[in-house]
């Protein structure tokens, strides 16, 4: 299937030594809008997105996460919307399976998850799994979500259903807050098994405890938002 009606956000923050390996990778698949949102890199991430005919935006300080998601999205022109983490670990082939369920019309929203049958992570320690697990079974708990995983940020919906939610989370938050505004805005949602590579280069910015405690509270406060 033709993927170009697709825009790729990619967020980035001292990722010099891999987004050229993921842009490439991108290209390859047919994706014509590839959009680098960068949260002030001090390295060469700059320099490198600037050589490879991609849509910039240079935000230049750690605005955070989901920020750079939002950002990203103003700036979509194509119908379809997913984000890809720079550092290697989301698969692009899976673009293709997503794409198809969506324009079958059955479904609204796909998310991957790595702990369906046939799927699992080449990138997830045990904290990380843990604080997954417990996330995933709080947001089944308080909101009636039914992901299997949860804070797997991989997923594709249209341009005009993630505008529909009104993000608000500019960081780590965001993970939780798209698929719980998706199911509470009754959207049809879908999983399908991933496999998560493993990071290629440089280190996770997620610090397991604080970003955990500031995705906690911030869950809890989504019980009182509406949309």
């Amino acid at each position: 299937m033709n993927l170009s009606c697709i825009s790729v956000i990619i967020p980035t923050y001292n990722e010099d030594e891999v987004i050229e390996e993921t842009i490439k990778e991108l290209k390859k698949y047919g994706i014509k809008q590839i959009i680098v949102v960068d949260g002030g890199s001090k390295d060469n991430t700059l320099v490198k997105v600037k050589n490879l005919g991609v849509d910039l935006i240079d935000i230049g300080y750690r605005s955070g996460y989901g920020d750079a998601f939002i950002r990203g999205l103003s700036r979509c022109t194509e119908e379809f919307v997913c984000k890809i983490n720079a550092d290697g670990s989301f698969d692009p082939i899976y673009l293709n399976e997503m794409l198809t369920l969506l324009k079958s019309n059955k479904y609204d929203v796909v998310f991957n998850s790595r702990y369906l049958k046939d799927a699992k992570s080449f990138d997830d320690t045990i904290i990380r799994k843990l604080g997954n697990f417990l996330f995933t079974n709080l947001c089944k708990i308080l909101f009636f979500t039914k992901n299997t995983d949860i804070l797997f940020n991989y997923h594709m919906s249209k341009k005009i259903n993630y505008e529909s939610l009104k993000l608000e989370y500019k960081d780590f938050s965001i993970c939780t807050e798209i698929p719980i505004k998706f199911h509470k805005l009754k959207y049809k949602i879908y999983e399908i098994p991933s496999i998560e590579r493993s990071r290629k280069f440089g280190v996770s910015k997620v610090n397991a405890f604080y970003d955990g405690l500031k995705i906690l509270l911030s869950t809890i406060k989504l019980l009182f938002i509406k949309i």
